[in-house]
């Protein structure tokens, strides 16, 4: 049946885009107005996902949005680890406003956090979302009125109430300086990672297992099993590759081959990495890929994808692609693989550490902007080395 489940989430994926989404984001610019607003996001890859709310692809719909937009809830999230797998839900809305040239992506954070949540949470978070692509920041939230049991529905409120309120204006003139500058210039990716979305269309609601808002773990998700694909995803992170997420229904309408080279909207791609947990692929895809490896493309495989296409078995359809592509067995020896084929931007002189991100913008005048962020638990002072012929440091 998954032939069956596959065509009932692209009919309602279809119906949903053609009569809410598209139709609100052509009012909202006839009238000049910024469309923003998050869906249910963290239930990648799951088409319906445990509250039973389908929400399939989601980031096929940011195109649409003038201000694409996520949530993240919690102010737990990387205090006692390095890792969270809620991180791709940030790189979607990232690769999305890259790829469309959008001027801003907003998140509403810290929402639930707590009453004893603290500065120290705040900045961590903010700094996280930030280096991986968000440049608006909204507080979740402010309330009303805390009286009788709405005290301790989803606190805390960002207002008077709070013993700090008087100190957080330094806090967040720090995210706003911030923040406007990493809506400066553009990010210029070299390689595109397939986001397999569509394999989650393939499982039965009822036999769907993980959840990553729930679960930060890199083994997340069990069924559909997207381990691999998340292991290379922290991999291409913590090795500071420059990458962005490809969705399938954005490659149909946006995706061409340029040269070797895939473009998709503003964004050209020199590599394009397949996970071996995409089981599904849509036939528009596969027939890009091929355009791609006939015109010499660069694309590389890490793990077994497939057998599906549009929901049915096709194995035929992989075994033509894979004579043309590279294939690479674990994340690290996609590493390898990727140092063969691209000259690195940025090199340390230490190993690099789960924890260390940064960001690359190129800015009109020609200057490369870096922004770094560490949340290790532990320092990371190592030499690092970038091309260029001056280097200034800005303290925000």
């Amino acid at each position: 049946a998954q032939k069956e489940r596959y065509d009932y989430y692209t009919s309602m994926h279809t119906l949903w885009v053609q009569n809410s989404i598209q139709p609100i984001s052509r009012w909202c610019a006839d009238h000049g107005i910024a469309w923003t607003g998050h869906y249910l996001e963290h239930q990648w890859p799951l088409a319906c996902g445990p509250h039973a709310l389908p929400s399939p692809s989601v980031q096929s719909h940011y195109e649409y949005h003038q201000w694409p937009a996520i949530d993240m809830l919690l102010s737990s999230i990387l205090r006692e680890e390095e890792i969270n797998t809620l991180m791709l839900t940030i790189q979607e809305v990232r690769s999305a406003a890259n790829q469309f040239r959008k001027e801003r992506t907003l998140c509403e954070l810290y929402g639930a956090g707590g009453w004893d949540s603290t500065f120290e949470d705040y900045k961590r978070l903010s700094d996280w979302v930030m280096v991986n692509g968000i440049n608006f920041i909204n507080q979740h939230l402010t309330y009303s009125t805390i009286a009788g049991a709405r005290k301790r529905d989803h606190p805390q409120s960002f207002d008077w109430r709070e013993p700090w309120w008087d100190e957080y204006t330094q806090l967040n003139d720090y995210i706003g300086r911030t923040s406007y500058l990493l809506s400066q210039g553009v990010m210029r990716q070299r390689i595109l990672l397939l986001n397999p979305s569509t394999t989650g269309y393939l499982i039965p609601y009822e036999e769907e297992d993980g959840f990553i808002f729930a679960d930060g773990r890199l083994e997340a998700m069990r069924n559909p099993n997207m381990t691999l694909f998340l292991k290379t995803l922290q991999q291409l992170t913590d090795q500071q590759w420059d990458y962005d997420l490809g969705d399938e229904y954005t490659l149909e309408r946006h995706g061409a081959v340029k040269g070797d080279r895939l473009a998709v909207g503003a964004q050209c791609y020199d590599v394009v990495i397949i996970s071996g947990d995409m089981k599904n692929m849509r036939g528009a895809t596969a027939q890009l890929l091929r355009r791609l490896l006939e015109a010499g493309g660069r694309v590389v495989a890490c793990g077994e994808p497939g057998p599906y296409i549009d929901g049915l078995e096709k194995p035929e359809v992989y075994a033509a692609l894979a004579e043309g592509w590279r294939r690479e067995d674990t994340p690290e020896r996609l590493h390898a693989a990727l140092l063969g084929l691209l000259d690195t931007r940025i090199t340390s002189s230490a190993p690099w550490v789960t924890g260390v991100t940064h960001m690359r913008r190129e800015l009109e005048d020609g200057r490369a902007l870096y922004f770094f962020v560490n949340h290790h638990r532990g320092s990371f002072e190592p030499t690092l080395s970038v091309p260029g012929r001056s280097l200034s440091q800005w303290n925000l």
